[in-house]
């Protein structure tokens, strides 16, 4: 089965961030890390149920935080894609910050043991998780 869609793993603050003010109420790395995994895995099994694989877009830090989570995706015959390190944006950053970024995300992939990523990936925002792990 060909890969019939691609999926950004990300969380909602890192996601955001630079967009809108988020309360401190709601920057817990460790419940984002969470949340992201636990319904990640849940949209995997979703996906494998019915056969489907898909290519997922991770950000670095996750890769780096989680490296079971890109493994599991990849050992389910999804594609493993790179979606930078931190989700800055791009047009904002200095040139030696995005060198950086792109070094610490090379690190992240092999920390998880993945042997490389399909791409470099960005779209257009669309979220399937509750705003604000609600």
């Amino acid at each position: 089965m060909e890969n019939c869609l691609s999926i950004d793993v990300e969380g909602f603050v890192e996601s955001n961030l630079e967009s809108f003010h988020i309360s401190n109420r709601y920057l817990d790395r460790a419940k984002e890390n969470y949340e992201i995994e636990k319904n990640t895995d849940a949209f995997m099994g979703l996906l494998d149920e019915s056969n489907i694989r898909a290519t997922f877009f991770i950000v670095g830090r996750i890769a780096r935080e989680m490296p079971q989570l890109v493994r599991r995706a990849a050992s389910m015959g999804n594609e493993i894609g790179c979606h930078s390190y931190e989700h800055l944006r791009i047009f904002k950053l200095r040139q030696q910050q995005f060198k950086e970024g792109l070094l610490a995300t090379k690190s992240a992939w092999r920390t998880s043991l993945v042997q490389g990523f399909m791409g470099f990936g960005r779209r257009i925002s669309l979220s399937l998780r509750p705003r604000f792990g609600h």
